[in-house]
């Protein structure tokens, strides 16, 4: 009998050893929620550095001369003194600044040698338009008839297209000659 209850509290102590081990002791579940803090720490960890990586190499994309956000002050500043500028003019204008940020082209849009240099450039363009090209000075709107069609007039028509054409020769002597 004796050996029947050493093997009972034998087996009862296994018991308990085994539902110690299955069920955590404060002390455990202690040291489990740390070690489940410090991997969520890690994984954040490592995911903030892939994410820092990431962002440095998108940055490096962006070309360095990218348009920082402007103040809308400035822009509607810049858009009144190119106002009146044909896109040609406000090349020039921007070839022609100190710099490229809106300042520099605002005053550049205002200096003296830039204006003067725009207004010489409308004149002349104006001037040029003015003055026709040269061109065959018999071509002023008369057109010489064709052999069929001379032949096709009357008497009378061929003798006004005669004259016309004698009319318009002696302009034309009268033009060369300085007359």
């Amino acid at each position: 009998m004796e050996n029947e209850i050493q093997e009972n509290e034998y087996s009862i102590q296994n018991e308990s050893e085994k539902d110690n081990s299955i069920t955590p002791t404060p002390e455990e579940g202690k040291d489990n929620s740390l070690k489940i803090t410090t991997a969520q720490k890690e994984h954040y960890r490592e995911k903030a550095q892939k994410l820092e990586a990431q962002l440095k190499e998108l940055q490096s994309k962006i070309p360095a001369n990218a348009v920082p956000n402007q103040d809308p002050k400035d822009i509607v500043k810049l858009a009144k003194a190119l106002e009146g500028y044909n896109e040609e003019e406000t090349d020039f204008i921007y070839r022609n600044a100190k710099g490229n940020d809106i300042q520099n082209i605002i005053e550049a849009s205002k200096d003296d040698w830039v204006k003067t240099a725009i207004e010489a450039k409308r004149e002349k363009i104006n001037k040029d338009n003015k003055v026709p090209s040269p061109s065959n000075p018999m071509d002023n709107g008369f057109e010489p008839k064709g052999f069929l069609e001379i032949k096709n007039m009357t008497d009378e028509q061929f003798d006004a297209y005669q004259k016309e054409l004698y009319a318009r020769g002696q302009q034309q002597k009268g033009k060369g000659m300085g007359l």
